[in-house]
């Protein structure tokens, strides 16, 4: 007979701990999902991608061998004789950064803390601390040296003897200038074995035909200075770059200061030229020489070719100009329909500063024109009972009114609003009712005196109105304008109105318009400065080898402290659609990046 056994079976005890897990399992398996407020979980980080220039490149700071220490200091009295010979000429160092120019020649750069702060002294070859720019200025001149100011720099943040070096590449090339610049321009490129495209490098600007550009010194105004330019208001070049400034409502310390451009100027800068007595260290001669930074172009991912400062760069510090061939704008124009323009430059130093100066105002267009011809006609309901009012105003006292300008020349008359005018004038004499009953016999007779005085001031206020043929005014409900000229020319349409301003280049040529500058074919290392959104680099109007405000030297500084291995970038300021049927984006990568360019 079958039968059933029960047997006993302890299961193995568990752990607190095994237990707390199984009931916490048990929990988390739910079957409808809830939201939460406990706080999430952060996303795994993805790994750190170095770029490749980080990988193949890294800054080295140098420090210089064997170098000529300086002097101890002694009291004495500084000139000539402070000068070391016992160290290479400056031309013997053209190749090596500006910066370090110096510390190779007897110089000390030092780097002293005090209270928190960091302050840059000089020790010159004699052993004399200079604290600051008008110090060194003033020691190099009564030591007669052949170093600029702007070899030197006072900012604690400048690494001098800093230099970014490139480990290996694909391709590279020592000098794309060729011989043609004081210092080499290497060429790189660690993407492909690619280089850049054909381009004949010049240094200088190539007008082509039909460009009216005149070298002639004769033309130029030049200086007879003997301290380097310092004193503003006796050098003649200073002046015309002061007078430039205050036309656009700049006054101050502007332009160069001590050979640097801390900010740019609208109005333009002229430098000193050939005709010019001062040295070749003048304060007011930046621009117009050659290449003196170590810089680098170099292949990017996405943006072409770029250029890279090899050394710091202070803040202000001139890098190089934009040069290539002068084209007129009908030639620029259809060069660049047949081969590109992403290499011209539009030289509008005429319109930036016309539009920046004060009082000025454009031609107004023919839409606006016509908008204030069809005022009369399209005024509204209310405006046309004022109007009947003031007709009957006007029989009652024709003294108070002013007749309207009415030339007989002009084919439609010009219709003026004086609503305004004659509203003021209603509210007035109501009030003056109503003092007139309220106040006494004695305040009726004084105000009826000082009723007729105002009429007559009135009526003789019209009359100088309407016998100033210079002035006309023109009021409604809504504005009060007054041209500031209006000139009546024999034989004129009454749809054309002569504009009070004229341009300066009108005064060139009925045909004229601005010059371009293209570096497609011709060009300098400026043909490879790339955009940016947040830009490190801006572009100076500088006058040097003419004065014509249609060809001035296109000049790019350092908007801020460079550090080496840094592209250098600058804002092309292009209009975003203006070119119909064309898009080009922008990668710059900048946080404020709009995205495109055109």
């Amino acid at each position: 007979m079958p039968y059933v056994e029960y047997t006993r079976y302890d299961e193995p005890s568990k752990s607190p701990t095994e237990t707390a897990q199984q009931i916490e399992e048990m929990r988390r398996q739910r079957a409808v999902a809830k939201k939460s407020t406990a706080l999430s979980q952060p996303p795994p980080q993805p790994p750190n991608v170095v770029p490749v220039e980080n990988i193949l490149s890294r800054v080295v700071h140098y420090k210089p061998k064997n170098a000529v220490r300086p002097l101890r200091m002694v009291p004495h009295e500084c000139g000539p004789q402070c000068r070391r010979s016992d160290v290479l000429p400056l031309k013997d160092l053209r190749t090596y950064n500006p910066l370090t120019k110096p510390l190779l020649s007897g110089w000390e750069r030092q780097l002293i803390r005090y209270k928190a702060n960091k302050i840059v002294m000089y020790r010159a070859p004699c052993g004399r601390r200079l604290r600051d720019m008008p110090e060194l200025h003033r020691y190099l001149r009564l030591t007669g040296s052949d170093m600029a100011v702007d070899l030197f720099d006072f900012s604690p943040t400048t690494h001098c003897l800093a230099e970014f070096v490139l480990n290996n590449c694909i391709i590279g090339k020592k000098d794309l200038s060729h011989g043609k610049e004081m210092v080499p321009v290497p060429c790189v490129n660690y993407y492909d074995s690619s280089l850049p495209e054909f381009c004949s490098y010049n240094t200088e600007r190539t007008p082509t035909a039909g460009v009216p550009l005149n070298l002639d010194p004769d033309f130029l105004c030049g200086c007879d200075c003997e301290d380097d330019c310092e004193d503003k208001s006796k050098c003649s070049c200073w002046k015309m770059t002061l007078e430039g400034a205050r036309t656009i409502g700049m006054e101050g310390d502007v332009g160069y200061v001590y050979r640097r451009l801390p900010e740019p100027l609208p109005s333009g800068i002229y430098e000193c030229n050939s005709r010019c007595k001062c040295r070749n260290t003048c304060l007011n001669r930046v621009a117009q020489h050659p290449l003196q930074l170590k810089l680098q172009v170099f292949k990017t991912d996405r943006r072409g070719w770029g250029i890279r400062a090899l050394n710091d760069v202070p803040k202000g510090a001139f890098l190089c100009v934009y040069a290539g061939n002068l084209l007129t704008d009908a030639t620029a124009n259809l060069d660049g329909l047949n081969e590109g323009d992403e290499y011209l430059a539009e030289l509008d130093y005429i319109e930036v500063v016309e539009a920046m100066k004060e009082d000025y105002e454009e031609d107004v267009p023919e839409a606006l024109k016509e908008n204030d011809q069809k005022t009369g006609s399209n005024e509204s309901s209310e405006e046309e009972e004022e109007s009947s009012e003031e007709e009957e105003t006007k029989t009652k006292s024709s003294k108070d009114e002013d007749d309207e300008f009415r030339p007989s020349y002009v084919d439609v008359p010009l219709t003026f609003n004086k609503h305004l005018r004659t509203r003021e004038k209603r509210k007035k004499e109501k009030q003056d009712n109503a003092n007139v009953e309220i106040k006494k016999e004695k305040e009726k007779e004084i105000e009826k005196e000082v009723e007729k005085e105002e009429k007559k001031e009135i009526k003789k206020d019209a009359d100088n109105e309407n016998g100033d043929e210079d002035c006309i005014t023109i009021s409604d409900d809504e504005e009060v304008r007054e041209p500031s000229r209006f000139s009546v020319q024999a034989g004129m349409d009454s749809k054309q109105l002569v504009s009070k301003h004229r341009s300066v280049r009108s005064y060139f040529g009925k045909d004229e318009a601005c010059y371009i500058m293209d570096a497609k074919v011709q060009g300098n290392i400026g043909r490879y400065l790339n955009h940016s959104c947040c830009p490190n680099v801006f572009v100076q109007n500088v006058f040097v080898d003419t004065h014509d405000p249609r060809f001035p030297w296109v000049a790019f500084f350092a908007s801020t402290h460079i550090r080496a291995g840094v592209e250098l970038t600058w804002n092309y300021n292009y209009d975003v659609g203006s070119v119909p049927g064309k898009v080009l984006y922008c990668y710059c990568g900048a946080n404020n990046c709009r995205g495109r360019l055109l």
